[in-house]
């Protein structure tokens, strides 16, 4: 199959669930279509597709299912599969038409996608995080999840000393070490209100020392190096019940010292001339 898909497009291949996973997150914004085999080692394909529901960066790459098994088609699709198709194959024109339709439906959709994150951050926004939590909850009922909220005391004041282009350059610095922090342990993250951030996750025995790591990634040079400060209280509620963590200083920068237009920036790499499957 992958050589009679390789004039078409750039392939790559993995051995089980596992390394499919892998390689999905590594090239997440080059892959355009997993054509996925139900019968794996180390995990099957239910499992990936059931994984990458619930990963806010794999979500949105399209999954066509490969199997002997014909009555797992329904199944397949109600799991998240976007198509399946038969062994053995149909003609190889067939199967490419089903492809690159595929592959054209989730263009679509990942325009609708935008709609559901915060444009600042990159996180998603509260409506659609509170519906992958509700999914989250559906599937993983017996696994303690919690809920942290990160929060930015009187953020109002930063963007008033400072400017809203270095507010917005902190907000956008949070978004990341958020982000980080998801994949790290497997959660979803998300901007609810302006300096109010939300993470949902497997339960974690020291959330203080992730948010202190999660600061040392976020905070700049310039950061570092202020005696100004606001607060950041982080606090959990495991079980719906709020649980008061000490409240972490978060640096800003002297007036002096706040970063140009032309400084540390976002650079979003160029998708390859060719679809990757």
């Amino acid at each position: 199959m992958g050589d009679l898909l390789s004039e078409d497009y750039d392939i790559s291949y993995a051995s089980d669930g596992v390394e499919a996973l892998e390689t999905l997150h590594r090239h997440k914004d080059e892959i355009d279509l997993v054509l996925l085999d139900l019968q794996m080692p180390n995990m099957d394909g239910r499992e990936v597709i059931a994984r990458m529901q619930i990963d806010e960066e794999l979500i949105s790459i399209p999954v066509v299912i490969l199997t002997v098994d014909q009555d797992a088609e329904l199944d397949c699709l109600r799991i998240g599969a976007m198509d399946f198709i038969p062994k053995p194959y149909p003609d190889i024109e067939i199967v490419k038409a089903r492809i690159a339709k595929c592959i054209e439906l989730a263009e679509d959709r990942e325009l609708i996608h935008y709609t559901e994150r915060d444009k600042l951050t990159g996180l998603l926004n509260k409506d659609y995080f509170f519906r992958y939590v509700s999914r989250l909850d559906h599937l993983y009922k017996d696994m303690t999840l919690d809920a942290v909220a990160c929060n930015v005391n009187k953020f109002h004041s930063v963007n008033k000393q400072y400017g809203r282009q270095f507010g917005d350059q902190v907000l956008r610095s949070i978004g990341t070490g958020m982000r980080k922090i998801a994949r790290e342990i497997g959660g979803i993250s998300c901007r609810e209100e302006d300096d109010i951030f939300l993470l949902y996750c497997p339960h974690q025995d020291d959330y203080e020392r992730l948010i202190s790591e999660f600061l040392c990634d976020v905070l700049s040079a310039p950061m570092r190096h202020s005696s100004r400060a606001v607060t950041m209280p982080v606090r959990s509620f495991p079980s719906r019940q709020w649980i008061n963590l000490p409240a972490i200083n978060f640096p800003l920068p002297a007036r002096s010292r706040r970063t140009s237009p032309g400084g540390r920036g976002c650079q979003a790499s160029a998708s390859p001339p060719q679809p990757r499957l």
